[in-house]
């Protein structure tokens, strides 16, 4: 990845070769902040993750819930990935952004359906 992109992204935390990190978007709807999640997985192995995404503003709170499976070196982002949240309805500014409950296990992704 190019420099400047990867100095886009804000660190929040790694967990057992899971990177997380954030850019912010200040009126992303032209009206609401929003934030999008990037997840890397830095194994060499399978990771399953799960945790839950806390924003904050001056008066409001809302949490939502990440789960999912990264092969070896995948990065995952963006709206298309249930990464991307305009969480405050009432435009209230995100003032703080954290991850709670993080659990990261070595696993493999879902199996596929079979016919």
């Amino acid at each position: 990845m190019e420099r400047w992109q990867e100095n886009a992204w804000t660190h929040i935390v790694e967990r057992d070769g899971l990177e997380i990190s954030y850019i912010f978007y200040r009126k992303a709807d032209n009206r609401r902040d929003g934030v999008v999640l990037r997840l890397r997985n830095d194994n060499d192995y399978t990771v399953r993750y799960a945790f839950t995404v806390v924003f904050r503003g001056p008066e409001s709170r809302d949490t939502a819930r990440v789960e999912g499976a990264l092969e070896p070196g995948q990065m995952r982002t963006g709206e298309e990935n249930g990464l991307f949240w305009v969480p405050f309805d009432s435009g209230a500014t995100i003032g703080q952004l954290g991850i709670r409950n993080i659990d990261v296990v070595r696993g493999r992704p879902d199996p596929s359906p079979q016919g």
